[in-house]
């Protein structure tokens, strides 16, 4: 390995993911089954893969190097430790299983519990296998097992092990940056051999800025609930959504009051702001200032999407630290620590690319390559298809860059032009080779994604991208203004420019291309219309170029940030290392060496880390991925959490880099100014807490379940009977009732028991299946005929059908299916389990 800590910081996600493609492999191909005797074979078989791929001579050398950094081990476990405890502890004061997708979550992990054999199947959807990127949740489910921990205690103790390995890993690449610069400049520091432990501390940045720091819209909601600047009036240019009439009756531009389009004077600051849940509001009279954020759920809101005319669309913009707290076990969230690895293994490819043989043709390089790394890089980028298939992408393509910039900066540009196949082979085989390994999960896996569209109406307003991604903009943004200062003699100007306008230009090409595109296609143009709707064309296409013109500063920014980090870049790798202090050089040297651009494979890494970041962020101003929802909303949702990942990491690095190298005053003003907006924006996870916990007040328990137990115990007490009762697959019948438990707790002797049911939460299975739906979306008339009909023949064929074990009946399945048919029951099945309002009937 070519990083300085060989890894280590990584080994706790690496290890897990191993041992669960080997697990998952063997099972998906019949040759082991999903139980101890399975899990521990697969241990076997990952440890000695890793002693006989090691052999003696690396063992022993792996020994050497743990020996000879100690004290780098022990702060990296006890980080580990002292994260996953203090997560556990939060977690005792809020452990429910409770709301928004908490229920489909557990289901997962239930469901695979139950599951004897790959892949699992779906406990909503009854004779039919998950179709999702379950990986995550197999991962969990396989801890519970290996540990025989309860489900319910696992999915929090899940949460807390996913916090700590996301925070090692954090720590883990800003530490491997820092050494690196530490390493090609080692003469500016005494002690080299303990480069990794002078390294550790500020790489705490990391897990600061990934687990800690949210975006500022806690501490904006701390300002409005307490009534501060409410009357405050800022000048502004701004496009105005108008007032309309009479908001149903609207049908064209004259049916407004006032029209919409672009103001400017005085405006309201919140409501420039246009934050959800912060409105206009009057100065507060109360002597108690509120400290909790009873409204911390909308940190995820921030994005506030409204068509031309100010009608709201539904957008979510997550960062680490909110997911966190929201504790819902997401894919994006299970991914988490797994996508950090990828980062730390593009960073091993660039400069395992700058190891390569200066000077080599193709075909003598290609017997070089280390394909023992090549396919540590596939099993790993390719789980992330099988983790959260959305990060696939944008991973493979920053180990492509990084492998890419790697090569050019030990061949130089004129013969990376002439060994452009290297490259191009390599971006290939690891697109391949990933999908290769992960073939049978890809084979029964339904999507709702249908192509891309093209985004006309909604840009990211500047104000809402500054509330969202303040701290860590802030970071970026004076990193690569200082980086532009620095290498201002070097630099190339034109190259910069023509980046920025070819960024903006493309997209903008490719909207109005899949605009057009949109007309030949009726099911598109409606979705279109719907967003403009009831324009006419005319006033439609005025009031869009006039939105876009108003907000078109993230793009512009974004594309700035892409036009410098190709610059800086190139000005890098153009430029000679810079040659190492001898001792004898004096101060003002060291001086002059501190105003020079140095360390040049940590700077071209994050400059490809900050270049990935910002194509996230441009991207959904133009285009988003076609699905279910028919707007942007999962585009953002993923695409933002990648960029606070990436962006957060940069950040982390750039006010270090900045603190060891600018003038004095630059990085003492600079790093004040960050630290504030690190403070403006941790206030998110605290006072959310502080809710959530009810200032640390409310019962503790890790059991997930223990509330329902509580508050739902007939329900309870009918799972607990169905999990002794019951065999693998036997299947239930249940209410299904709507989704996140607002109407109810639906599907949820299922979601508890991991025991399949005809259909659970009917949108739900929609978007993970996309149109193969339509074949089954008559299991919800299905249910509601067995629960009314007063033939028996009727019911008897539907049971037959579905291959119904239990009929749950219970007060919920009396209010959703009413007037249930009982004597039907009575008299042909037999009751087999009665508590309070709950009955089992059985045949």
């Amino acid at each position: 390995m070519c990083l300085p800590d060989r890894g280590y910081s990584f080994t706790k996600p690496l290890g897990l993911l191993f041992l669960g493609y080997v697990f998952w492999f063997l099972g998906a191909n019949r040759i082991l089954y999903y139980d101890i005797g399975g899990i521990f074979l697969s241990i076997i078989v990952v440890i000695g893969l890793g002693i006989g791929l090691q052999k003696k001579e690396g063992l022993f050398e792996i020994r050497g190097w743990i020996i000879e950094h100690k004290s780098t081990v022990i702060l990296v476990e006890v980080l580990f430790l002292l994260l996953f405890a203090g997560w556990t502890y939060i977690r005792i004061y809020n452990p429910d299983i409770y709301g928004t997708e908490k229920p489909m979550e557990f289901m997962f992990i239930n469901s695979i519990l139950r599951s004897p054999k790959f892949p699992p199947q779906d406990a909503w959807l009854s004779g039919h296998a998950i179709s999702y990127y379950y990986f995550g949740y197999f991962l969990i489910a396989t801890l519970a097992r290996i540990t025989n921990t309860p489900s319910p205690i696992a999915f929090n103790l899940g949460i807390s092990l996913l916090f700590a390995m996301t925070g090692v890993a954090s720590l883990g690449v800003v530490m491997n940056l820092i050494a690196l610069v530490k390493r090609e400049t080692k003469n500016l520091y005494v002690n080299n051999s303990h480069l990794l432990v002078s390294s550790f501390w500020p790489g705490l940045f990391g897990p600061l800025m990934i687990l800690i720091v949210g975006n500022w819209y806690g501490v904006l909601e701390l300002a409005h609930n307490n009534g501060l600047f409410a009357d405050t009036q800022i000048p502004m240019v701004w496009y105005d959504y108008g007032q309309a009439i009479d908001v149903g009756q609207v049908k064209s531009l004259n049916d407004f009051a006032q029209k919409p389009g672009i103001r400017t004077g005085m405006v309201n600051l919140w409501k420039w702001l246009d934050l959800k849940q912060l409105e206009e509001n009057s100065a507060s009279t109360s002597g108690n200032f509120k400290w909790d954020l009873p409204n911390w759920f909308f940190e995820a809101r921030v994005i506030h999407d409204r068509n031309l005319i100010g009608v709201e669309t539904e957008a979510i913009d997550e960062v680490p630290a909110f997911s966190f707290l929201l504790a819902d076990m997401h894919p994006h969230v299970l991914a988490l620590p797994f996508v950090i690895t990828i980062i730390a293994l593009a960073m091993e490819w660039l400069l395992t690319g700058k190891k390569t043989p200066s000077d080599v043709p193709f075909q003598a390089v290609k017997l070089w390559f280390p394909w023992d790394r090549f396919l540590l890089t596939t099993i790993l980028l390719g789980g992330l298809i099988f983790l959260n298939t959305w990060d696939f992408p944008i991973y493979w393509f920053l180990v492509v860059v990084s492998f890419t910039v790697g090569l050019g900066s030990k061949w130089e540009i004129r013969s990376l032009k002439a060994n452009w196949k290297y490259p191009l082979f390599f971006a290939i085989g690891l697109f391949g080779v990933s999908l290769l390994l992960y073939w049978p999960f890809l084979l029964t896996f339904q999507s709702q994604a249908g192509g891309i569209l093209p985004n006309l109406i909604y840009p990211t307003r500047f104000q809402q991208t500054v509330v969202m991604f303040g701290p860590v903009l802030f970071g970026i943004s004076v990193f690569l203004f200082w980086l532009t200062y620095r290498t201002r003699k070097t630099i190339n100007r034109t190259l910069i420019v023509s980046v920025i306008l070819g960024v903006l230009l493309t997209l903008v090409f490719v909207a109005v291309f899949l605009g057009l595109i949109a007309v030949l296609k009726p099911e598109i143009t409606i979705i279109i219309l719907n967003a403009i709707f009831p324009l006419t064309q005319s006033e439609a296409f005025s009031l869009l170029w006039q939105r876009r013109l108003v907000d078109s500063a993230t793009s512009i920014t974004a594309a700035m940030i892409i036009g410098l980090a190709v610059g800086i870049a190139y000005s890098v790798l153009r430029t000679a290392q810079t040659k190492r202090l001898s001792s004898g050089e004096d101060t003002n040297q060291l001086e002059n060496k501190r105003n020079e651009v140095v360390g040049k494979s940590a700077l071209l890494m994050v400059l490809g880390i900050i270049l990935t970041g910002s194509l996230l962020l441009i991207g959904p101003e133009f285009v988003y991925l076609r699905d279910n929802f028919g707007t942007r909303m999962n585009t953002l949702f993923k695409f933002y959490f990648q960029v606070w990942v990436l962006w957060g990491i940069a950040s982390s690095f750039g006010i270090w880099y900045i603190w060891q190298f600018a003038r004095a005053w630059f990085r003492q003003v600079s790093s004040l100014v960050w630290f504030v907006c690190i403070l403006l924006g941790a206030y998110n996870l605290f006072g959310g807490l502080l809710n959530k916990t009810a200032f640390f007040s409310n019962p503790t328990s890790l059991d997930g379940m223990a509330y329902f137990a509580r508050i739902f115990p007939n329900d309870w007490a009918t799972i607990e009977w169905l999990q002794q009762n019951a065999q693998d697959g036997q299947v239930i019948l249940e209410g299904s009732k709507g989704a996140y438990w607002i109407e109810g707790p639906s599907s949820r002797f299922s979601m508890a028991t991991g025991l399949p049911t005809i259909m659970g939460w009917y949108n739900h299975e929609a978007q993970w299946r996309g149109e193969y739906i339509r074949k089954v979306d008559t299991r919800l008339s299905d249910i509601q005929t067995i629960y009314q009909s007063r033939e028996w023949a009727v019911t008897q064929k539907l049971l037959d059908q579905y291959q119904i074990k239990y009929v749950i009946i219970s007060s919920l399945e009396k209010d959703w299916y009413k007037p249930i048919y009982l004597a039907k029951f009575d008299r042909y099945m037999s009751l087999v389990y009665k508590a309070g309002d709950v009955s089992i009937y059985s045949r």
